[in-house]
């Protein structure tokens, strides 16, 4: 079969220095290994007074994925020449152009960028060096907090080929800064079911797990007053595990403080704190769980809620964006954003057993939607219509 070779221009992918950092696109790559191959393009920009150019790196090869590192060079003297020798309006193009051919032998078919807002302009600017289409998606919040977006990023996220949706709040995010979006495909994000599997509780005490880097908008100060609520509603006992609140450098801030906030909460003694771990434990984390708890302002997908939901886990979670997706109350409950005591009356029904759940519908429920055969077929289909 001949595959389409797809450059994935993202910085947002696991490195040396933050191996966590987008962990899920790299899998997500190597599960469509025998339809695509990918080529990672992690970039930075560099403006030289004097001549220079740019730069390409081999830094790995992986089942069907070279990564590169690249330096994007631009020169004020060499643009100024260009315009006084050449009548070279277009320097800026030149430059996309020139550093392509770096790539030539890769023979990319089409453009990739998982952040939109982040990397539009320059996916865009890449596929017209190569005369190529690009395609979008979005996972981080739309805009970024504190920024607007610009024409430029506007135009280049309406030129794109097509919009690779996470969920149908991203959709909404982003159609609200008056975007109109290409061509949408629902892919979501995907979860190996043969990785997560099901497994039947053999807790004592029922035990809850929230999963995270420690970032305002996972927003921890309402998973403890939910959880300080909760010990005073109900004589039941309970654990709850915090997992992975450290793990992710440049998102996880502040984490001393909010380490000694759970060790100053009411459910302290109840508490188990996971600062970091790798994705390969994920599966026997969630095992030791009855139910997963999410009190996020925002989120694009969550990872973790599909994998806890792939292991039968139901999931308590604020209306944050992607759960709205698929979380009925056959699979969890779901309550506003900061409703706090909302969310500790529906833990309390749960370990008092006035709520219950099966577990295989919770994950069947997850599998279909995010699975990886699911997430496999909703790729092929966009990228073949690309």
């Amino acid at each position: 079969m001949n595959k389409k070779k797809i450059c994935l221009v993202t910085n947002w992918y696991p490195s040396k220095e933050n191996p966590y950092q987008g962990l899920f696109f790299r899998e997500q790559a190597i599960a469509l290994a025998d339809y695509f191959d990918f080529v990672v393009l992690h970039y930075k920009h560099t403006n030289k007074v004097l001549t220079g150019k740019s730069t390409l790196e081999l830094v790995k090869k992986e089942a069907n994925i070279t990564e590169y590192n690249s330096e994007i060079v631009s020169s004020k003297m060499q643009a100024k020449m260009r315009r006084l020798f050449l009548g070279d309006k277009h320097y800026t193009e030149y430059v996309y152009h020139e550093f392509m051919k770096l790539l030539s032998d890769e023979q990319i078919d089409v453009l990739y960028s998982v952040s939109a807002q982040s990397e539009a302009i320059l996916c865009a600017a890449l596929a017209k060096a190569v005369g190529k289409p690009y395609v979008l998606a979005e996972h981080a919040p739309f805009p970024w907090p504190g920024t607007v977006i610009t024409k430029e990023k506007k135009e280049a996220i309406e030129g794109a080929s097509a919009f690779l949706a996470i969920s149908c709040d991203k959709v909404r995010q982003i159609m609200m800064q008056d975007i109109k979006l290409p061509k949408i495909y629902y892919v979501g994000n995907m979860v190996d079911e043969e990785l997560f599997s099901c497994k039947k509780s053999v807790n004592e005490i029922k035990t809850f797990v929230a999963v995270g880097a420690n970032s305002f908008y996972k927003n921890y100060p309402m998973l403890i007053d939910t959880f300080n609520r909760l010990t005073e509603i109900t004589d039941v006992p309970f654990k709850l595990m915090i997992v992975g609140f450290r793990a992710n450098k440049g998102y996880s801030k502040d984490s001393t403080e909010l380490e000694r906030a759970f060790l100053e909460s009411k459910f302290a003694k109840n508490l188990e704190l996971v600062p970091s771990v790798s994705h390969e434990e994920m599966p026997g984390i969630y095992a030791r769980a009855d139910a997963f708890v999410m009190t996020s302002i925002q989120e694009g997908q969550p990872v973790s809620a599909i994998e806890a939901g792939c292991c039968g886990l139901p999931i308590f979670s604020t209306r944050c964006g992607g759960v709205e997706d698929y979380v009925t109350d056959d699979v969890g409950r779901i309550v506003d954003v900061l409703d706090s005591a909302g969310l500790a009356q529906y833990l309390k029904a749960f370990l008092e057993n006035k709520i219950c759940f099966d577990s295989i519908k919770i994950r069947e429920a997850v599998k279909v939607k995010f699975g990886k055969e699911a997430f496999i077929q909703a790729m092929i289909h966009a990228m073949n219509s690309v």
